[in-house]
């Protein structure tokens, strides 16, 4: 599912060297994940087995909800199309934010075990609640707005916690055997999805779908069975006690950096002052002084002056302000074949050269800081985490780009169910319900191209590194907007929207089959596998080993970000206007690839 978490182990060890930090400029190949690895869930423990099922149990109960949304806020609220688009992406900018909270209280505070089990709790609540409402007090939206804050902050507290808990499991695993693990995390949460996504919307539909309270009592079910197996398996599991977090790390690093970055300019502004006092003071006292006689120059001392700035070896105050150069050095510090400067006698301090203003006191010229973090490396607490720092931002470039593909992504539970709407289906079906096509496509696809398609490419010499992997995801996302296009557009030919906001067929026309549907919910579950993961893959294989959960977080604030700009869109969203929706967004896409392509040109085959 779109801005799912996939935590990547690399191959390599990536902590670097104190006192090192590496230039993308550098002739050393990056690291990619090799594709031959374990079998997919090879060796896989039992307390490892029953986080996966925990992991299960919530996210079909998660994306059950994300799905009916749409029908249950339209249906029951009497939403606008605007006012519902609104209300999911909000839902979805709130889950994927919370997730950077509920690691910070796990890493610094809790403990991931604790924190998960008061997330489950929260969770459960929520559920409760939702029914409740929905059997007793008719469904009021205030309160069913209120469960969706409490399911955004416990799914933040769960998502953030179970991955690298699921690593801790098996302290002495090989990064085969954790990447082996990983993969089957990532599919475990697809399969969860898909249970959710299809099971949700039949619940409500027998009774004219005014029964949602069975599809919440369904979802509160995958709650209360997700706790009761983590609660039942909690004693067994390990976990690291609470300790700095990495955030708490970050933070005090870049404050530092900072603070010493306003006591560097303060101090050069006052070296500035000082710098224009002495020569306020020099020039009022060469003034008051008696001129001294001029030696006569000779054509020797000028030949020998100009070879000498010819040589760049005159610096810019050697020149007077009458234009003429000044005469050459004595012979004792010259050499009489080139002019250069002698080398030091035994004992004696080398000159410095004259770009090296430190002679006088001030910082040189090739010392000069170009990024903020600089500014902390040569603390003795915060040097090494801010070259980490400085790199793992590096290394996160990539993420940049990733709310565009986002905003794209957040459609499928939106405006792709309202336009499924406006199209024929059989009585038996729910419109929403074809988001199922993108569940199962994941399903089928992660384990078919990780063990097949990936490995008979490389066996044939053609290697998608990480960022190339990234442009096709983007592409083929494209693709599926404008397949999502096509559809809206063959829609508004056939038919007409009134004032009322009902669609009125044109004489002799048919509505839409929904199954058309099907290849932008596919395509764009395909473009997840290579953008989202390859840019994981990426960030991972270049960030620091210590720094692996400061770029998960990263990337689940892209996917916040995508929801955040979506909000920003949703006024927009109504059916008149998708249209012109589809047709931005899908040159967006395009237009943003294009951009990502041509600045990270150097990385597509490294």
């Amino acid at each position: 599912m779109e801005g799912e978490e996939l935590i990547v182990v690399d191959r390599e060890e990536d902590a670097e060297r104190p006192g090192e930090e590496r230039d993308s400029r550098s002739h050393s190949r990056p690291r990619t994940s090799s594709r031959r690895s374990a079998p997919m869930g090879s060796a896989v423990s039992t307390t490892a087995k029953v986080i996966l099922v925990v992991e299960l149990a919530e996210r079909m109960s998660y994306y059950g909800l994300m799905t009916i949304l749409e029908p249950y806020l339209k249906d029951v609220h009497k939403f606008t199309v605007p006012q519902v688009n609104t209300a999911i992406y909000a839902f979805s900018f709130w889950a994927y934010f919370t997730c950077v909270t509920g690691g910070f209280i796990a890493d610094a505070r809790l403990g991931r075990i604790t924190t998960i089990t008061y997330a489950c709790i929260l969770f459960i609540a929520s559920f409760v609640l939702m029914t409740v409402s929905e059997l007793l007090l008719g469904g009021t939206y205030q309160v069913f707005f209120a469960s969706l804050v409490l399911v955004g902050i416990s799914t933040g507290g769960i998502k953030s916690c179970v991955g690298p808990l699921l690593l801790q499991q098996a302290p002495g695993a090989s990064e085969e055997a954790n990447a082996s693990l990983l993969r089957m995390f990532y599919w475990f949460i697809n399969v969860g999805a898909f249970i959710g996504t299809l099971l949700s919307p039949f619940l409500h539909t027998p009774w004219g779908g005014q029964s949602y309270w069975l599809s919440f009592s369904f979802l509160l079910c995958g709650a209360v069975f997700s706790f009761c197996c983590f609660t039942c398996s909690a004693r067994t599991l390990q976990d690291a006690p609470p300790s700095t977090s990495l955030f708490s790390d970050v933070v005090g690093t870049v404050k530092h950096a900072y603070q010493q970055r306003k006591l560097a300019l303060a101090a050069r502004r006052l070296r500035r002052v000082q710098d224009q006092l002495q020569e306020q003071q020099q020039q009022q006292a060469a003034e008051a002084a008696p001129a001294a006689p001029a030696r006569p120059r000779s054509q020797t001392d000028d030949d020998s002056t100009l070879q000498r700035a010819e040589e760049g070896l005159l610096s810019p105050s050697d020149v007077e302000l009458t234009g003429e150069l000044p005469p050459p050095p004595p012979a004792d510090a010259t050499d009489d074949a080139s002019g250069r400067a002698s080398p030091p006698a035994a004992g004696e301090p080398a000159a410095a050269p004259y770009h090296d203003v430190n002679a006088v006191g001030q910082a040189p010229i090739h010392n000069v800081r170009n990024h903020f973090l600089q500014y902390a490396y040569e603390s003795p607490r915060y040097g090494l985490m801010a070259r980490h720092l400085r790199q793992t931002l590096r290394a996160c470039a990539v993420f940049l780009f990733f709310p565009v593909y986002w905003v794209l992504a957040h459609q499928a539970p939106s405006t792709f169910v309202a336009q499924a709407r406006l199209m024929a289906r059989p009585d038996w079906l729910p419109h929403e319900v074809l988001i199922i096509f993108n569940t199962l496509t994941l399903v089928v696809c992660i384990p078919l191209f990780e063990t097949f398609f990936f490995p008979q490419l490389a066996r044939r010499g053609i290697v998608l590194r990480n960022v190339l992997r990234i442009i096709i995801g983007f592409i083929v996302q494209g693709v599926a907007m404008f397949a999502a296009m096509f559809v809206q557009f063959e829609i508004d030919r056939r038919g007409r929207y009134t004032a009322a906001a009902t669609y009125t067929l044109h004489p002799g026309a048919e509505r839409l089959s929904i199954w058309w549907q099907v290849p932008q919910y596919v395509l764009g579950a395909v473009s997840e596998i290579f953008a989202s993961v390859g840019g994981i893959e990426y960030a991972c294989s270049q960030a620091p080993q210590t720094m692996k959960s400061l770029v998960m977080s990263l990337y689940l604030l892209t996917s916040a970000a995508g929801s955040l700009a979506s909000i920003l869109m949703a006024p927009y969203t109504d059916y008149d206007n998708m249209s012109f929706v589809y047709t931005f967004l899908t040159a967006t896409m395009f237009i943003a690839t294009f951009i990502f392509t041509h600045l990270f040109q150097d990385r597509i085959y490294r």
